[in-house]
């Protein structure tokens, strides 16, 4: 099916003003696609290109959306498709009107491309310009998959009015019931999964929102579906898909605080580990008089992540009284995650008692001298002596000095996070003057608190590191600084960091700036007139406002952006889909991913380029987040240091399932190549982070990692090419 080219943003382009503005390569394509002509090899690789091309430029101004109206009306299914993604991901209202129109494609594949990228498209924004037009498409779309996109986008806006919620919440409903037959071999199982991934959604973001009884009804039918093990619902194509429908209304239903009596007994019984977790965490506002029965019970669940949700919730209630004393117990644990939430739980939850600080002397005791960042001897141990410094700081103050000494920075973080609750001050100076950055900005943290101005000399000194995160610690930790040092200190680190043009400054050139602001207001409106040219448009824009309210005149931004890089070329795409990544753990254990280079072209690309470099060798993970993700690939081993150059969001039809691998950002577009892995299904991250990969062995390796643990080495292998353990 092909559209003409009035279906543009503006509606009112014309072939002729196209065909001036294209380049020459792309009029012969146009020419032949508006007239149906089957384009050459040629012709089709050249559109792919321009699509990646102006989807990587981020197509700015006008004329730079060209190609993408060229490509729409390609007689190839798959390049309209890809026009159509593209065209969403640009995340701009007006191109709703380029969009809408192919909700009637011939091709499914496009119909759920325009489904999805209409979400997108108004995914900062009010959403009446599309509601009407998913409303009325989903009532007639007769392809399984597509109704199911369909419904997840619907449920997935942000509508500013109850009413609209109502109305979108009763189409959902309807949608479940067309959908569903008699039994699992007559439901349309992708159907369902839309619907109720948009039924999830809109339960998350519209929290005030009641769910309708039916609806909670029709939720309670959908998290018991098949649920018997090895059933006949679940032993064909469609069981991995009606587990994650049983997760999904099990899910639903504990956000919306509807998950009660025998359904509950029933989920908490599923064979599907990830359905009882998700039946636990509704216990953390349940009020039934069984609660503490069942969330006993589920701390002796086989499964270590249900455990571990049971002692979080345990945890969160902070009682203070002995209503923690089975979490004592689960301090030995089979599973490292477990034992060290339960120390965590003993300071936080739990009444002090000889036997909780005996337990955590215990664990202190244990440090090893030599421990290792990726071993894990050192992580019990740490976690006590900073849950020690909370309910007995008397006793952990003998403790400090010996952690603050240890070769494992990671033990010396912890050391300074114990030294600022006990707190130990001298120790905390010593410790903003450590080797490790990581290190010196939680000493920083620290002492801002309990010293404030009084070491004003250390923050400024810090200002001269390298560390993005630890100049953020210096920066806020002067707001309100009487040093005449302070300004001048960050006027020289401000331009320092400029001069190395990363974008992944960002923040803490921002943070600088607030703090020059807050210290100096109009004196620094001469330092800061050059920036109005900086390289990074968040920069220039900042100090522009910062200088029109200091003077009362209007200040333009000028930004002179970095030279971008040419987005990957279609062979080196297609030789990465062929292709698996392989991390080589430091200690053992192999974890190898399939590439997403067709949905995910940018990123899947650079993390190959920097994988061959060798750029992850000896990198950590340094977020462990049990029952969420682990993150990793820094070289600082935080959350600001990263690649230089920032890459585009590849926001797509992929859901975050468990093993999937994302792209860890700060706010869209600002991808530095650090990454994580989902542990669980964590559908709240669909449509605003990348997934650029999956985890296709190994997993049982990614469920193992504490923090600290090595990226020993990072390879990309030819398909067919078994990895070496």
């Amino acid at each position: 099916m092909s559209y003409g080219l009035e279906t543009s943003l503006t509606g009112g382009y014309h072939e002729a003003h196209m065909t001036r503005l294209l380049p020459r390569a792309f009029v012969l394509s146009l020419s032949l696609a508006v007239v149906g002509v089957p384009c050459s090899a040629q012709d089709r690789d050249s559109l792919l290109s321009s699509i990646l091309m102006t989807e990587d430029s981020r197509a700015r101004g006008l004329d730079a959306l060209d190609p993408l109206m060229v490509a729409l009306n390609s007689p190839d299914p798959a390049i309209v498709q890809r026009a159509v993604r593209a065209l969403g991901r640009l995340e701009h209202a007006p191109l709703v009107r380029s969009i809408e129109p192919f909700l009637s494609a011939e091709s499914a594949d496009v119909r759920q491309e325009a489904a999805n990228a209409l979400g997108q498209a108004v995914s900062h924004g009010d959403p009446s310009s599309v509601r009407t037009a998913l409303i009325t498409a989903l009532a007639t779309e007769p392809n399984p998959a597509v109704r199911g996109t369909i419904a997840q986008t619907l449920g997935r806006l942000r509508y500013p009015d109850t009413a609209h919620v109502r109305e979108v919440e009763l189409t959902l409903l309807r949608a479940t019931r067309v959908a569903t037959g008699a039994s699992a071999a007559d439901a349309s199982v992708p159907t369902l999964l839309g619907v109720v991934k948009g039924l999830e959604a809109l339960t998350r973001i519209h929290r005030g929102h009641p769910l309708a009884d039916a609806t909670v009804e029709r939720l309670e039918t959908l998290a018991r579906y098949g649920r018997e093990p090895l059933g006949a619902a679940e032993a064909g194509s469609d069981g991995p898909a009606i587990v994650r429908l049983r997760r999904l209304s099990t899910g639903t239903l504990a956000t919306a605080g509807r998950l009660r009596g025998g359904v509950r007994t029933q989920v908490l019984g599923d064979f599907d580990v990830e359905v009882r977790r998700l039946a636990v965490r509704a216990l953390a506002t349940d009020s039934a008089p069984d609660r503490e029965r069942v969330l006993g019970r589920s701390l002796s669940d086989p499964s270590p992540q249900v455990r571990y949700e049971t002692l979080r919730i345990l945890g969160a209630q902070s009682t203070g009284s002995d209503s923690c004393d089975p979490v004592l117990p689960m301090t030995a644990d089979s599973s490292p995650h477990v034992r060290l939430l339960a120390i965590d739980v003993l300071a936080a939850g739990c009444r002090t008692t000889a036997r909780v600080v005996d337990s955590l002397v215990a664990w202190i005791n244990l440090l090893e001298p030599a421990a290792r960042v990726w071993e894990t001897s050192w992580h019990g141990p740490s976690h006590a002596l900073v849950a020690l410094a909370r309910v007995a700081p008397h006793r952990a103050a003998s403790h400090v000095a010996r952690f603050a000494a240890h070769r494992n920075r990671l033990v010396r973080v912890y050391a300074a996070r114990a030294a600022g609750q006990v707190p130990v001050t001298d120790m905390l100076e010593r410790l903003a003057f450590d080797e490790d950055d990581n290190v010196r900005t939680e000493a920083i943290t620290h002492l801002s608190g309990l010293r404030g101005h009084e070491v004003d000399s250390i923050y400024i000194a810090a200002l001269a590191r390298p560390d993005y995160q630890l100049l953020i610690a210096a920066a806020r930790a002067l707001d309100g600084s009487p040093s005449p040092r302070a300004v001048p200190a960050l006027l020289r680190t401000l331009a320092r960091v400029t001069s190395e043009r990363r974008m992944t400054s960002r923040d803490t050139r921002v943070a600088l700036l607030d703090r020059i602001a807050a210290l100096e207001g109009a004196g620094a409106t001469g330092p800061l007139l050059t920036y109005l040219e900086d390289f990074d448009p968040v920069i220039a824009n900042t100090v522009a406002e910062y200088l029109a309210a200091w003077t009362g005149q209007p200040y333009r931004a000028a930004p002179r952006r970095l030279p971008h890089a040419p987005p990957p070329s279609l062979a080196e795409l297609a030789q990465l889909a062929e292709s698996r990544a392989v991390m080589h753990m430091r200690g053992g254990g192999t974890i190898v991913m399939r590439l997403f280079p067709e949905e995910a072209p940018t990123n899947a690309a650079r993390f190959a380029r920097l994988a061959r470099a060798g750029y992850f060798d000896g990198l950590t993970f340094h977020r462990v987040v049990p029952n969420f993700v682990v993150q990793g690939g820094s070289p600082g081993a935080n959350e600001y240091m990263g690649d230089g150059p920032y890459t585009r969001d590849e926001l797509g039809l992929r859901s975050h399932a468990r093993g999937t691998v994302g792209l860890s950002t700060r706010g869209r577009d600002t991808g530095d190549a650090q990454l994580f892995i989902n542990l669980v299904d964590n559908v709240r991250l669909d449509h605003n982070y990348t997934i650029f990969a999956e985890v296709v062995s190994g997993m049982e390796v990614v469920d193992a990692m504490l923090e600290g643990a090595t990226m020993e080495r990072m390879i990309v292998l030819p398909r067919g090419f078994a990895p070496k353990s």
